[in-house]
């Protein structure tokens, strides 16, 4: 009988408008406490649909926002998280099924309001995601969050073993991923009068007072894995994203994580997008040519079907260099290493037009 009906014939019978669902949820005013727009419907999240105040934490899934509206008796109840909320009782829960499932008998009859269900589920279905923040404001705050950081003994040896000096790291600005106080490095950011809506990797941390039952909202950071961050910059230098290299990975593949908060359990997340990197260096003009005459040698061995590298391998002899993950691409002696993946480079100095990296979905073969 659960699944007899949707969330959407709820919002329906006891009056709330479903057009102000608005990428998956939506606000709206309490039946219980009687707060303006407290009440957060969630179309998506759970078994067809949860609810739940900010102010005094009432909710639960879609057969208790129907009994919210019909004075139920509630109990205190703890999620996974060990956090309360209060839900109606398993009596009232019995009663409100029995209660729905006659309502919609005779409300499915009518056809305007089955058409205004069909246009909630539909407006629901095609609302897009919040739009992620401009490039300026994800650089400011992703700057400002790296400074507040620090870059652990061990993450600095494992960067020297891939090449890199502590002038690199430092330029590059590699961090540890923050294990504790995630919440209050948030609220730094606020206080600087920055804004975190918007940027992946932040997301509303929602606690409830056990005394008063008040539920708080505050901004946090999501990176449960340890690691350090990898920032991601754009050909304007602007750090647009970040990815973070995992302590320990389960497969060489998911060695690197983006630093992102578009989960459906993350209140306010947002989904990090994947960027192109443009390493800013300051090498004489050679170094892009050099640069230039080894990709066409790997897309005429990729036209033709080559692995064997030793025809291109000579056109990088002596331009030794690092990728911003610290592989390294170019050995003093001409071999190759690392992984060139989608990667852009240009030069501060010069100013080198175009891409001078492996457009998106090249792959080079051999011993990239």
């Amino acid at each position: 009988m659960f699944d007899d009906f949707s969330i959407f014939d709820v919002m329906g019978l006891v009056g709330l408008d479903p057009t102000r669902i608005k990428s998956s949820s939506g606000y709206f005013d309490c039946p219980i406490c009687g707060g303006k727009k407290k009440l957060n419907v969630n179309v998506k999240v759970g078994h067809g649909g949860v609810c739940r105040c900010a102010k005094c934490a009432a909710g639960g899934d879609k057969l208790d926002l129907y009994l919210l509206f019909h004075n139920p008796r509630l109990v205190s109840t703890r999620t996974k998280s060990d956090s309360i909320y209060y839900r109606p009782s398993e009596e009232d829960r019995s009663r409100g099924m029995r209660e729905i499932m006659e309502a919609l008998h005779i409300y499915r009859r009518n056809p305007n309001f089955m058409r205004n269900v069909a246009k909630a589920k539909t407006a629901a279905a095609t609302t897009q995601q919040p739009q992620i923040s401009s490039p300026e404001q994800r650089h400011a705050v992703y700057s400002s969050f790296l400074q507040l950081l620090q870059l652990t003994s061990a993450h600095r040896a494992a960067l020297h073993d891939r090449g890199l000096t502590d002038q690199e790291i430092e330029r590059m600005q590699f961090r540890s991923t923050p294990m504790f106080g995630r919440t209050q490095l948030a609220q730094k950011l606020i206080g600087q009068g920055l804004s975190l809506e918007g940027v992946p990797g932040f997301f509303k941390l929602s606690t409830t007072d056990e005394k008063t039952g008040e539920v708080h909202e505050e901004w946090s950071v999501y990176c449960p894995d340890p690691g350090y961050f990898v920032p991601i910059r754009n050909r304007d230098g602007l750090i647009v994203a970040m990815q973070i290299r995992l302590n320990k990975s389960t497969t060489d593949k998911s060695k690197y994580r983006f630093f992102t908060s578009g989960r459906e359990t993350l209140l306010n997340g947002q989904s990090a997008v994947s960027e192109i990197h443009v390493e800013m260096c300051s090498q004489p003009p050679r170094y892009g040519l050099l640069l230039q005459q080894w990709l066409a040698a790997v897309r005429d061995d990729n036209r033709r079907g080559n692995n064997d590298t030793s025809a291109w391998q000579g056109k990088t002899n002596g331009a030794a260099r690092h990728d911003s993950r610290g592989h390294q691409r170019y050995r003093p002696d001409g071999t190759v290493s690392g992984a060139m993946k989608t990667h852009r480079l240009a030069t501060e100095k010069d100013g080198l037009p175009g891409s001078l990296g492996l457009e998106n979905g090249e792959v080079a073969r051999g011993a990239i």
